[in-house]
C-alpha cells in the first residue's frame, strides 16, 4: 500500500514537472499571415526579379482581367460615372480566386445592378495562379483592389 502511494505521488510530482520542464524549453513560433514573403502572382508574373515587380504585375493583370470582361458589357447609366470600387480578392493555396467582398457606393450599386455578378465570375474565370507562401509554405492570401470606374 505505502509502494502505491509512494508511486502514485512520484508519478503526480513527474507528470507536473514535466509540464515545467517543457515549457521552459517550449519556443513558441508566432506566424503573422498577413504579411507574405511571396505573394500570390500568375504564372506570367512568376519569372520577374523582383518581388515588387510581381506584386504589381499580380495588381495589372487582375485589372486587366476585369476590364477585359467589363469591356464585353455595354452598361448604361443615366450620370456621369466616375467612381471607385474595392474589390477584396482572395486567392486559396488551391491556387483559386475569390472574390470575399466588393465595396461600392449605393449609386453604382443602383446605376449598375449586375456589376458585382460581373465581377466576381471574372474573377471565377482567372488563370492559374501561383498562391502567395510565408516561411516556405503556400498560404491563403487576401488583397484589396481598387478599381476606378468611369465613362
Amino acid at each position: 500500500m505505502l509502494k502505491q502511494i509512494v508511486f502514485l505521488l512520484l508519478f503526480s510530482i513527474l507528470l507536473s514537472s514535466c509540464d515545467k520542464v517543457s515549457s521552459i524549453f517550449k519556443k513558441e513560433v508566432v506566424i503573422d499571415y498577413t504579411k507574405v514573403d511571396e505573394y500570390a502572382t500568375f504564372l506570367d508574373c512568376k519569372d520577374l526579379p523582383r518581388k515588387i515587380q510581381r506584386k504589381k504585375c499580380f495588381h495589372d493583370a487582375v485589372h486587366t482581367y476585369i476590364k477585359t470582361t467589363l469591356d464585353g458589357y455595354s452598361f448604361s447609366s443615366a450620370r456621369p460615372m466616375d467612381d471607385k470600387i474595392i474589390i477584396y480578392l482572395e486567392i486559396g493555396i488551391d491556387s483559386t480566386a475569390f472574390m470575399h467582398k466588393i465595396e461600392m457606393s449605393d449609386a453604382v450599386r443602383e446605376a449598375l445592378p449586375n456589376l458585382e455578378n460581373i465581377i466576381h465570375e471574372s474573377i471565377m474565370e482567372f488563370p492559374k495562379l501561383i498562391p502567395a507562401k510565408k516561411n516556405g509554405v503556400f498560404v491563403t492570401s487576401q488583397y484589396k483592389i481598387p478599381v476606378k470606374l468611369e465613362n
